[in-house]
């Protein structure tokens, strides 16, 4: 009985480190696994940051081409009314040139 006792404890003890052994790789591989879906959402959030940046020049851009295009309509409305009043100028002292 003595001898059958000891078989089964050293059965036991190899089946616990079995067991131990196992659970240790487990934790090993869930480690990597956690680490590794980090490392993807760091590279995702990053990415979608890259691409809010991205948005927000160009919203950024489209504002600037948008206020440069507003004072170029400016500019040329002020050349013509300008122009405008150099020809109203002129027409005022032809017309007063011939009255005199």
């Amino acid at each position: 009985v003595g001898l059958t006792q000891d078989v089964e404890d050293a059965a036991r003890r190899r089946a616990e480190e079995a067991v131990a052994g196992m659970q240790e790789g487990l934790r090993q591989e869930m480690s990597e696994l956690v680490d590794r879906r980090l490392a993807e959402r760091a590279i995702t959030t990053t990415a979608e940051g890259g691409e809010g940046s991205v948005r927000a020049a160009r919203h950024s851009l489209d504002g600037l081409i948008r206020a440069e295009a507003a004072l170029v309509r400016a500019n040329l409305e002020d050349i013509v009314r300008g122009e405008a009043v150099e020809v109203t100028a002129a027409a005022a002292e032809a017309a007063a040139t011939e009255l005199r």
